[in-house]
């Protein structure tokens, strides 16, 4: 239809261009005889006849005429077209704007079968200023040409679209073809094929591109998938370790004839601690679905961070003691607004951390700071440290430096992910300075404004 179009306006473009030059060829003709009939004119009938049929002698018989008409329309002499010879070329306002001195040019229908003629009107300077001359010249051929135009165009267009739509439909399949090919290898990919890719093509354009694109995409899709099968795998395997550890203290205290009270309490009491093991992996659990599913509701609120490490470092102070770790609170107190029970949770998960692998006889502290429109705190340990290898996946989903330890220490692998993203979800940062056998400092900086 563009096509179509474009070849429309040209086409018109075109008739125009070619009608309106024919036409300006005539009259630059009709002035040159013109001009030749006005030098030769001396005034009397026998010498207009004369040379009028000088100047139009050498054009066909009947497509021309010259007139002489007085300033009322009468037509003193007239030569060549038969139909000039009885009624004036032009009216009687036009010979008024001739006899002014004007020139005049318009196109007219001459006989019966309505011929069309362009027309030249000029005041006769020889006849005393009291008659105009008309001369006259058919369009006959230049309606012929614009006729013949018009049909090579009627032909012309309907059959370059025919070869166009064809060119155009033949190249589009060729071009096509690879699309074609992708889309039944992407058909293909399934979610237990989701390791297979796409053929890439080896021309350098936009379906290689495309085939990329499309590869990378199934990359990623299969990174996820895998990574929600890790997850599952992991938390299956988090919950069934405490499940497994109290099915077998029950089945003991089942199996044993005399309970006394004090293995009955000390029974009940490891059985508490596994399910507190298994509703903080459950809340755990629970956080991470909010956080995927964009749902994690922050109370924002105007938080102090130093009552929050003062609160956290008291509660979790009989823990440090047990593994004789010290741990104390520093800096100076500083302000954000954030959901306070989220930041607490924060807190809580990097010093439960700090005192759990830092080792007996360590220092854990936690300071607070302020710089650079941020405000923050950092959670520093004496410990061990980090292994380099491992820095970069700390903030990893059910990631462990040591499986084996971190599985004796009750670690699940997800708290340090649920804090990056309780942190990002307040527009902050966190992030681990560590060098093995150095210690490590776990680090939060929030926006205070």
């Amino acid at each position: 239809m563009l096509l179509a179009v474009i070849l429309a306006a040209f086409g018109a473009f075109l008739f125009l261009r070619l009608k309106s030059d024919l036409i300006s060829a005539v009259d630059r003709s009709l002035e040159s005889r013109a001009a030749q009939i006005s030098l030769g004119y001396q005034g009397s009938d026998e010498n207009f006849q004369d040379v009028s049929d000088a100047s139009l002698g050498k054009l066909a018989p009947g497509e021309t005429a010259a007139q002489r008409l007085s300033p009322t329309g009468t037509v003193l002499d007239a030569t060549g077209d038969p139909a000039a010879a009885d009624h004036p070329l032009i009216g009687v306002q036009a010979i008024a704007t001739a006899l002014r001195g004007h020139r005049v040019v318009l196109s007219v229908t001459l006989g019966s079968d309505g011929e069309a003629f362009r027309v030249l009107a000029l005041r006769l300077p020889r006849s005393g200023g009291s008659s105009v001359l008309v001369v006259a010249s058919s369009l006959k051929n230049v309606d012929a040409s614009v006729r013949r135009l018009v049909v090579l165009f009627a032909l012309g267009i309907p059959v370059a679209l025919l070869l166009a739509a064809l060119g155009g439909w033949l190249i589009a399949r060729k071009a096509l073809r690879p699309v074609a090919r992708m889309t039944a290898e992407a058909q293909e990919i399934r979610g237990d094929r989701l390791e297979d890719r796409i053929a890439i093509p080896s021309t350098a354009d936009e379906l290689q591109r495309l085939a990329r694109t499309l590869n990378d995409m199934v990359g990623r899709l299969q990174d996820g998938v895998q990574s929600q099968r890790r997850f599952v795998a992991n938390a299956s395997h988090d919950l069934r370790t405490p499940l497994t550890v109290m099915g077998s203290e029950i089945d003991v205290g089942l199996e044993s004839s005399r309970l006394g009270e004090k293995a009955a309490r000390a029974l009940l009491a490891s059985n508490r601690e596994e399910v507190e093991r298994m509703a903080r992996m459950v809340d755990n659990l629970l956080t991470l679905a909010s956080i995927d599913d964009g749902q994690l509701e922050l109370l924002r609120s105007p938080t102090e961070l130093q009552a929050i490490a003062h609160k956290v470092v008291e509660e979790l102070r009989a823990l440090a003691a047990a593994t004789g770790v010290r741990i104390s609170v520093s800096g100076d107190a500083v302000s954000v607004v954030g959901d306070r029970e989220r930041l607490k949770q924060v807190l809580t998960n990097l010093v439960e951390n700090a005192v759990k692998y830092a080792g007996a006889g360590a220092q854990v502290r936690v300071s607070t700071w302020q710089q650079d429109g941020e405000a923050g705190l950092t959670v520093s340990d004496t410990g061990p440290g980090i292994p380099p290898e491992a820095v970069p996946h700390l903030f990893d989903r059910f990631f462990r430096v040591d499986a084996e330890r971190s599985s004796a220490r009750q670690g699940s692998g997800l708290g340090l992910a649920i804090c990056n993203d309780i942190i990002v979800a307040h527009g902050g940062r966190i992030w681990v300075d560590s060098s093995e056998g150095d210690g490590s400092s776990f680090s939060v900086a929030l926006p205070t404004g």
